[in-house]
């Protein structure tokens, strides 16, 4: 199974999960925000994949300006979305990319997700 969808370009993780005066990280009214916004257009996936599935996932990242960005500050929040919706557990997920792509006014991240054969992962199917 594969399915493919795009949803907004999400607040980086430094300002979705702020650290509170104790040092504690929590989701901020942005990364709220943008959890409710995600959930609602994803809704249609809900429950597609099942736990014993293994997953790849694949984010393509159309940044909305040519501010630098590190690629790996936007992926915590979309897996969190996807968490508990799409798929039961970010466990599953044995194979994550991130690839950067043009300049999109507004920007957007491009989603795809698969089940993948997990033969071709496990090596202790070679006789190892």
């Amino acid at each position: 199974m594969l399915i493919q969808f795009e949803v907004p370009f999400p607040p980086s993780s430094n300002t979705a999960y702020p650290t509170n005066k104790q040092g504690r990280r929590f989701l901020s009214d942005k990364g709220k925000a943008y959890k409710a916004e995600v959930g609602f257009s994803i809704r249609k996936y809900n429950g597609l994949f099942k736990k014993h599935d293994r997953l790849s996932v694949t984010f393509v990242m159309f940044p909305p300006d040519k501010r630098k960005r590190d690629i790996c500050n936007y992926e915590k929040l979309l897996m969190d979305c996807f968490t508990g919706t799409i798929f039961p557990d970010d466990e599953m997920v044995d194979h994550f990319e991130i690839k950067r792509g043009g300049i999109i006014k507004g920007g957007l991240m491009e989603v795809l997700i698969k089940d993948i054969d997990r033969r071709c992962i496990d090596r202790s199917n070679q006789g190892r």
